[in-house]
Protein backbone atom coordinates (compact mmCIF):
# COMPACT_ATOMS: atom_id res chain seq x y z
CA UNK A 1 0.00 0.00 0.00
CA UNK A 2 1.45 3.20 -0.73
CA UNK A 3 2.59 5.79 1.72
CA UNK A 4 -0.37 8.36 2.57
CA UNK A 5 0.72 11.60 1.41
CA UNK A 6 0.36 14.61 3.57
CA UNK A 7 -2.13 17.70 2.60
CA UNK A 8 -1.50 21.28 2.04
CA UNK A 9 -0.61 21.96 5.48
CA UNK A 10 1.89 18.86 5.83
CA UNK A 11 0.06 17.19 7.84
CA UNK A 12 -1.78 13.47 7.48
CA UNK A 13 -5.47 13.33 7.48
CA UNK A 14 -7.19 11.44 10.24
CA UNK A 15 -8.71 9.13 7.39
CA UNK A 16 -4.88 8.33 5.41
CA UNK A 17 -3.77 8.08 9.61
CA UNK A 18 -6.32 5.05 10.12
CA UNK A 19 -5.58 3.06 6.76
CA UNK A 20 -1.47 3.25 7.63
CA UNK A 21 -1.88 1.38 10.63
CA UNK A 22 -3.63 -2.06 10.81
CA UNK A 23 -6.94 -2.17 12.67
CA UNK A 24 -6.48 -2.63 16.01
CA UNK A 25 -9.05 -5.94 16.22
CA UNK A 26 -6.64 -7.71 13.90
CA UNK A 27 -4.01 -6.73 16.14
CA UNK A 28 -5.43 -8.14 18.91
CA UNK A 29 -6.76 -11.54 17.26
CA UNK A 30 -3.28 -12.02 16.23
CA UNK A 31 -1.62 -11.46 19.60
CA UNK A 32 -3.98 -13.77 21.20
CA UNK A 33 -3.30 -16.58 18.69
CA UNK A 34 0.21 -15.99 19.04
CA UNK A 35 0.05 -15.96 23.11
CA UNK A 36 -1.98 -19.06 23.71
CA UNK A 37 0.27 -20.97 21.19
CA UNK A 38 3.25 -19.77 23.34
CA UNK A 39 1.30 -21.02 26.56
CA UNK A 40 0.60 -24.62 24.41
CA UNK A 41 3.96 -25.19 23.75
CA UNK A 42 5.06 -24.48 27.05
CA UNK A 43 2.43 -26.71 28.56
CA UNK A 44 3.48 -29.59 26.38
CA UNK A 45 7.56 -28.98 27.21
CA UNK A 46 7.04 -28.50 30.60
CA UNK A 47 4.56 -30.92 31.07
CA UNK A 48 6.66 -33.71 29.54
CA UNK A 49 10.29 -32.85 30.57
CA UNK A 50 8.86 -31.68 34.19
CA UNK A 51 10.32 -34.21 37.12
CA UNK A 52 11.57 -37.65 35.20
CA UNK A 53 8.20 -38.55 33.50
CA UNK A 54 5.68 -35.60 34.07
CA UNK A 55 2.45 -35.28 35.99
CA UNK A 56 0.74 -38.34 37.22
CA UNK A 57 -1.71 -40.04 34.86
CA UNK A 58 -5.07 -42.05 34.76
CA UNK A 59 -3.75 -45.06 32.94
CA UNK A 60 -0.98 -46.41 32.38
CA UNK A 61 0.71 -47.33 28.60
CA UNK A 62 -1.81 -49.63 26.62
CA UNK A 63 -4.65 -48.69 29.29
CA UNK A 64 -7.47 -51.05 28.75
CA UNK A 65 -10.89 -50.23 27.14
CA UNK A 66 -13.68 -48.87 29.57
CA UNK A 67 -15.86 -49.75 26.81
CA UNK A 68 -15.74 -53.55 27.84
CA UNK A 69 -16.03 -52.43 31.09
CA UNK A 70 -12.23 -52.75 32.21
CA UNK A 71 -10.18 -51.18 34.91
CA UNK A 72 -7.95 -48.53 34.16
CA UNK A 73 -4.65 -48.75 36.84
CA UNK A 74 -3.39 -45.81 37.41
CA UNK A 75 0.69 -45.13 37.31
CA UNK A 76 2.60 -42.28 38.01
CA UNK A 77 4.70 -42.38 34.57
CA UNK A 78 3.76 -39.88 31.50
CA UNK A 79 3.31 -42.15 28.36
CA UNK A 80 4.98 -39.75 26.15
CA UNK A 81 8.36 -41.02 27.61
CA UNK A 82 7.69 -44.59 28.68
CA UNK A 83 11.00 -46.94 29.19
CA UNK A 84 8.95 -49.86 29.69
CA UNK A 85 8.12 -49.94 26.69
CA UNK A 86 9.61 -50.86 22.82
CA UNK A 87 7.67 -48.48 20.25
CA UNK A 88 8.06 -47.92 16.86
CA UNK A 89 6.28 -44.54 15.82
CA UNK A 90 5.57 -44.76 11.87
CA UNK A 91 3.66 -48.69 12.77
CA UNK A 92 2.03 -47.37 16.09
CA UNK A 93 3.96 -50.49 17.66
CA UNK A 94 4.19 -50.97 21.15
CA UNK A 95 5.01 -54.17 23.46
CA UNK A 96 6.25 -54.95 26.53
CA UNK A 97 10.24 -54.01 26.44
CA UNK A 98 13.17 -56.16 27.83
CA UNK A 99 14.22 -56.62 31.77
CA UNK A 100 11.09 -54.53 32.88
CA UNK A 101 9.78 -54.63 36.72
CA UNK A 102 7.05 -52.66 37.13
CA UNK A 103 3.46 -52.64 39.50
CA UNK A 104 0.07 -51.20 38.68
CA UNK A 105 -2.66 -51.08 41.09
CA UNK A 106 -6.22 -49.50 40.71
CA UNK A 107 -6.96 -47.37 43.38
CA UNK A 108 -10.13 -48.03 45.29
CA UNK A 109 -10.04 -51.60 45.00
CA UNK A 110 -8.02 -54.74 45.88
CA UNK A 111 -6.89 -54.79 42.16
CA UNK A 112 -3.07 -54.68 41.62
CA UNK A 113 -0.37 -56.88 39.99
CA UNK A 114 3.34 -56.70 39.32
CA UNK A 115 4.96 -56.97 35.44
CA UNK A 116 8.60 -58.73 35.18
CA UNK A 117 9.72 -59.43 31.90
CA UNK A 118 12.80 -61.22 30.53
CA UNK A 119 15.40 -60.68 27.94
CA UNK A 120 12.63 -61.41 24.95
CA UNK A 121 9.83 -58.97 26.87
CA UNK A 122 7.90 -61.99 27.87
CA UNK A 123 6.33 -61.86 31.39
CA UNK A 124 7.69 -64.22 33.79
CA UNK A 125 7.36 -64.46 37.59
CA UNK A 126 9.77 -63.96 40.74
CA UNK A 127 11.76 -67.25 40.40
CA UNK A 128 11.10 -68.76 36.72
CA UNK A 129 11.80 -72.12 36.56
CA UNK A 130 14.62 -73.56 34.81
CA UNK A 131 13.70 -75.32 31.16
CA UNK A 132 15.26 -77.13 28.56
CA UNK A 133 11.65 -78.04 26.72
CA UNK A 134 11.60 -80.20 23.91
CA UNK A 135 9.07 -77.54 22.09
CA UNK A 136 8.26 -74.22 22.69
CA UNK A 137 5.13 -72.15 22.69
CA UNK A 138 4.82 -68.60 22.76
CA UNK A 139 1.29 -67.25 23.26
CA UNK A 140 0.52 -62.95 21.87
CA UNK A 141 -2.25 -61.40 23.33
CA UNK A 142 -3.25 -58.32 25.19
CA UNK A 143 -4.23 -58.00 29.00
CA UNK A 144 -6.35 -61.60 28.90
CA UNK A 145 -3.32 -62.92 27.93
CA UNK A 146 -0.85 -61.11 30.08
CA UNK A 147 -2.71 -61.96 32.97
CA UNK A 148 -3.93 -58.65 34.26
CA UNK A 149 -4.76 -58.55 38.20
CA UNK A 150 -3.36 -61.73 38.15
CA UNK A 151 0.22 -63.46 39.13
CA UNK A 152 2.57 -64.27 36.67
CA UNK A 153 2.35 -67.47 37.38
CA UNK A 154 -2.00 -67.65 37.24
CA UNK A 155 -2.12 -65.76 33.68
CA UNK A 156 -2.97 -68.63 30.59
CA UNK A 157 0.50 -68.88 29.70
CA UNK A 158 1.93 -70.21 33.12
CA UNK A 159 -1.32 -72.33 33.72
CA UNK A 160 -1.00 -73.90 30.17
CA UNK A 161 2.58 -75.14 30.42
CA UNK A 162 1.79 -76.68 33.76
CA UNK A 163 -1.19 -78.34 32.68
CA UNK A 164 0.76 -79.65 29.27
CA UNK A 165 3.94 -80.75 31.57
CA UNK A 166 2.01 -82.63 33.93
CA UNK A 167 0.53 -84.71 30.71
CA UNK A 168 3.66 -86.03 29.56
CA UNK A 169 4.96 -83.15 27.61
CA UNK A 170 7.86 -80.93 27.33
CA UNK A 171 6.73 -77.53 26.84
CA UNK A 172 7.70 -74.42 27.29
CA UNK A 173 5.23 -71.61 26.89
CA UNK A 174 6.00 -67.78 27.06
CA UNK A 175 3.40 -65.18 28.23
CA UNK A 176 3.43 -62.45 25.19
CA UNK A 177 0.71 -60.46 26.48
CA UNK A 178 0.85 -56.68 26.42
CA UNK A 179 -2.35 -54.24 27.59
CA UNK A 180 -4.46 -53.45 24.77
CA UNK A 181 -2.85 -54.83 21.77
CA UNK A 182 -4.56 -56.09 18.78
CA UNK A 183 -3.05 -58.23 15.74
CA UNK A 184 -0.75 -55.31 14.45
CA UNK A 185 1.48 -55.09 17.73
CA UNK A 186 0.97 -59.09 17.92
CA UNK A 187 1.92 -59.95 13.68
CA UNK A 188 5.45 -57.93 14.46
CA UNK A 189 5.97 -59.55 18.08
CA UNK A 190 5.74 -62.72 16.09
CA UNK A 191 7.28 -62.56 12.64
CA UNK A 192 10.08 -59.64 13.82
CA UNK A 193 10.87 -58.84 17.79
CA UNK A 194 10.40 -62.61 18.15
CA UNK A 195 10.98 -64.15 14.78
CA UNK A 196 14.44 -65.67 16.22
CA UNK A 197 13.31 -67.75 19.37
CA UNK A 198 12.95 -71.03 17.76
CA UNK A 199 9.01 -71.76 18.72
CA UNK A 200 7.19 -74.59 17.37
CA UNK A 201 3.79 -73.29 17.80
CA UNK A 202 2.27 -69.71 18.29
CA UNK A 203 -0.95 -68.77 19.59
CA UNK A 204 -2.52 -65.14 19.02
CA UNK A 205 -5.54 -64.85 21.80
CA UNK A 206 -8.22 -62.50 20.32
CA UNK A 207 -10.28 -60.67 21.80
CA UNK A 208 -13.72 -58.75 22.21
CA UNK A 209 -12.60 -55.13 21.46
CA UNK A 210 -9.68 -56.16 18.48
CA UNK A 211 -11.58 -54.81 15.28
CA UNK A 212 -12.14 -51.61 17.39
CA UNK A 213 -8.69 -51.34 18.22
CA UNK A 214 -7.67 -51.38 14.59
CA UNK A 215 -10.26 -49.53 13.80
CA UNK A 216 -8.61 -46.92 16.25
CA UNK A 217 -4.91 -47.41 14.35
CA UNK A 218 -6.23 -46.67 11.05
CA UNK A 219 -7.93 -43.56 12.40
CA UNK A 220 -4.72 -42.34 13.97
CA UNK A 221 -3.46 -42.96 10.07
CA UNK A 222 -0.48 -45.38 11.67
CA UNK A 223 1.13 -47.81 8.56
CA UNK A 224 0.21 -51.14 9.74
CA UNK A 225 3.37 -52.81 8.04
CA UNK A 226 5.51 -54.77 10.19
CA UNK A 227 8.79 -53.01 11.08
CA UNK A 228 12.00 -54.38 11.47
CA UNK A 229 13.36 -55.44 14.51
CA UNK A 230 16.39 -53.21 14.48
CA UNK A 231 13.54 -50.21 14.45
CA UNK A 232 11.46 -51.26 17.78
CA UNK A 233 13.58 -48.97 20.43
CA UNK A 234 12.86 -47.44 24.48
CA UNK A 235 11.19 -43.92 24.27
CA UNK A 236 13.28 -42.17 26.47
CA UNK A 237 13.87 -39.17 26.83
CA UNK A 238 17.44 -40.20 27.12
CA UNK A 239 17.51 -41.18 23.63
CA UNK A 240 17.20 -37.91 22.30
CA UNK A 241 20.27 -35.52 22.17
CA UNK A 242 20.04 -32.46 19.85
CA UNK A 243 17.39 -29.70 19.46
CA UNK A 244 15.95 -31.18 16.44
CA UNK A 245 15.94 -34.34 18.26
CA UNK A 246 14.09 -33.16 21.21
CA UNK A 247 11.65 -31.07 18.95
CA UNK A 248 10.56 -33.87 17.35
CA UNK A 249 9.94 -36.00 20.47
CA UNK A 250 8.24 -32.96 21.95
CA UNK A 251 6.42 -33.49 18.62
CA UNK A 252 5.35 -37.03 18.95
CA UNK A 253 4.63 -36.70 22.65
CA UNK A 254 1.67 -34.05 21.78
CA UNK A 255 0.53 -36.71 18.96
CA UNK A 256 0.24 -38.82 21.83
CA UNK A 257 -1.29 -36.82 23.70
CA UNK A 258 -4.28 -35.76 21.13
CA UNK A 259 -4.76 -39.36 19.85
CA UNK A 260 -3.87 -41.99 22.11
CA UNK A 261 -0.55 -43.59 20.36
CA UNK A 262 -0.46 -46.00 22.98
CA UNK A 263 -3.55 -47.44 23.74
CA UNK A 264 -6.45 -46.44 21.27
CA UNK A 265 -9.15 -47.23 23.71
CA UNK A 266 -11.53 -44.26 24.40
CA UNK A 267 -10.23 -41.85 21.51
CA UNK A 268 -11.62 -43.35 18.75
CA UNK A 269 -14.72 -45.25 18.15
CA UNK A 270 -16.12 -47.17 14.89
CA UNK A 271 -18.64 -44.10 13.37
CA UNK A 272 -20.08 -46.52 11.35
CA UNK A 273 -20.99 -49.97 9.99
CA UNK A 274 -18.31 -49.63 6.98
CA UNK A 275 -15.92 -48.60 9.24
CA UNK A 276 -16.17 -51.70 11.02
CA UNK A 277 -16.07 -53.93 7.92
CA UNK A 278 -13.18 -51.91 7.02
CA UNK A 279 -10.79 -52.26 9.99
CA UNK A 280 -12.28 -56.22 9.84
CA UNK A 281 -11.30 -56.73 6.35
CA UNK A 282 -7.88 -55.24 7.86
CA UNK A 283 -7.60 -57.91 10.46
CA UNK A 284 -8.37 -61.09 8.16
CA UNK A 285 -5.37 -59.65 6.37
CA UNK A 286 -3.05 -59.65 8.62
CA UNK A 287 -4.28 -62.98 10.49
CA UNK A 288 -3.53 -64.18 7.20
CA UNK A 289 -0.10 -62.74 6.44
CA UNK A 290 0.74 -63.94 9.78
CA UNK A 291 -0.65 -67.52 9.18
CA UNK A 292 1.31 -67.66 6.19
CA UNK A 293 4.46 -66.24 7.13
CA UNK A 294 4.71 -68.73 10.11
CA UNK A 295 3.61 -71.68 7.99
CA UNK A 296 6.95 -70.54 6.01
CA UNK A 297 8.65 -70.97 9.12
CA UNK A 298 7.05 -74.31 9.88
CA UNK A 299 5.55 -72.77 12.85
CA UNK A 300 1.87 -73.93 13.80
CA UNK A 301 -0.61 -71.39 14.51
CA UNK A 302 -3.82 -71.23 16.87
CA UNK A 303 -6.08 -67.94 16.94
CA UNK A 304 -7.83 -68.95 20.73
CA UNK A 305 -11.07 -66.71 20.65
CA UNK A 306 -11.17 -65.91 24.27
CA UNK A 307 -13.89 -63.59 23.99
CA UNK A 308 -16.30 -62.76 21.23
CA UNK A 309 -15.11 -60.45 17.84
CA UNK A 310 -17.40 -57.52 18.62
CA UNK A 311 -17.29 -54.34 16.87
CA UNK A 312 -19.21 -51.05 18.87
CA UNK A 313 -20.02 -48.69 16.13
CA UNK A 314 -21.36 -45.06 16.82
CA UNK A 315 -24.23 -46.01 15.20
CA UNK A 316 -24.86 -49.39 17.12
CA UNK A 317 -22.77 -52.53 17.58
CA UNK A 318 -22.36 -55.33 15.17
CA UNK A 319 -25.45 -57.82 15.23
CA UNK A 320 -24.77 -61.46 15.96
CA UNK A 321 -25.12 -61.99 11.72
CA UNK A 322 -21.98 -59.53 11.49
CA UNK A 323 -20.12 -61.09 13.95
CA UNK A 324 -21.01 -64.83 12.93
CA UNK A 325 -19.95 -63.78 9.26
CA UNK A 326 -16.50 -62.14 9.63
CA UNK A 327 -15.44 -64.92 12.35
CA UNK A 328 -16.36 -67.83 9.61
CA UNK A 329 -14.25 -65.88 6.82
CA UNK A 330 -11.73 -66.00 9.35
CA UNK A 331 -12.06 -69.21 9.99
CA UNK A 332 -11.66 -70.64 6.20
CA UNK A 333 -9.32 -67.73 5.71
CA UNK A 334 -6.34 -69.16 8.15
CA UNK A 335 -7.21 -72.58 7.67
CA UNK A 336 -6.19 -72.38 4.27
CA UNK A 337 -2.76 -71.09 5.74
CA UNK A 338 -2.49 -74.31 8.35
CA UNK A 339 -3.40 -72.35 11.17
CA UNK A 340 -7.13 -73.00 12.96
CA UNK A 341 -9.70 -71.44 14.90
CA UNK A 342 -10.17 -72.28 18.26
CA UNK A 343 -13.02 -71.31 20.19
CA UNK A 344 -12.71 -70.87 24.23
CA UNK A 345 -15.88 -71.52 26.64
CA UNK A 346 -17.51 -68.18 28.04
CA UNK A 347 -16.70 -67.56 31.30
CA UNK A 348 -19.41 -67.08 33.90
CA UNK A 349 -19.65 -63.93 35.71
CA UNK A 350 -18.18 -65.84 38.88
CA UNK A 351 -15.07 -66.60 36.71
CA UNK A 352 -13.96 -63.04 36.57
CA UNK A 353 -12.96 -60.00 38.74
CA UNK A 354 -16.64 -58.62 38.82
CA UNK A 355 -17.24 -56.25 40.35
CA UNK A 356 -14.08 -54.06 39.77
CA UNK A 357 -12.91 -56.13 36.64
CA UNK A 358 -14.46 -57.90 34.09
CA UNK A 359 -10.64 -59.87 33.52
CA UNK A 360 -10.70 -63.79 34.46
CA UNK A 361 -10.11 -64.63 37.79
CA UNK A 362 -7.44 -67.39 38.53
CA UNK A 363 -10.29 -69.59 38.18
CA UNK A 364 -11.43 -68.56 35.37
CA UNK A 365 -7.48 -68.83 33.37
CA UNK A 366 -7.83 -72.63 34.50
CA UNK A 367 -10.67 -72.76 32.49
CA UNK A 368 -9.18 -71.14 29.52
CA UNK A 369 -6.25 -73.47 29.44
CA UNK A 370 -8.01 -76.78 29.83
CA UNK A 371 -9.87 -75.86 26.17
CA UNK A 372 -6.59 -74.72 24.74
CA UNK A 373 -4.60 -77.37 25.90
CA UNK A 374 -7.21 -80.05 24.30
CA UNK A 375 -7.26 -78.52 21.39
CA UNK A 376 -3.20 -78.41 20.78
CA UNK A 377 -3.46 -81.92 21.90
CA UNK A 378 -5.93 -83.16 19.29
CA UNK A 379 -4.26 -81.54 16.93
CA UNK A 380 -1.17 -83.57 16.88
CA UNK A 381 0.73 -80.28 16.91
CA UNK A 382 2.51 -81.58 20.26
CA UNK A 383 3.32 -85.14 19.20
CA UNK A 384 6.83 -83.86 19.15
CA UNK A 385 7.07 -82.79 22.32
CA UNK A 386 6.86 -85.78 24.12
Amino acid sequence: MPSPKPDESGSVTRVARSRARPPRAKVWVAGVLVAVGLIAGAWAWVDSTSSRWGRSRSSPPGSPSAQQGRSRPSDSRDESFDPSLLVDERTCYWSYAPNIDQSLSEPGTPLSFRVRTDQNGFRIGDQPPPRHPRCRVVVAGDSFTLGMWVRADQALPAVLERLLNREGYSVEVDNGGTMDQTISQERTNLLSRWADVGEQIAVIATCSNDIEDIAALKAQSCDLAVPPKASLHRFERADFGSISEQIRAQFVAWRRRLVGFIGPHGNHLPRSRAECDAAAAEYLHEAVDTARALRGRHVHLAFDVLEEFSCAAAVGPWGSSEVDAFQARLTAAVEQEGAVLLQSPVLPPADRLRPYDDHPSPAGYRIYARALADRLESSGWLDRCR
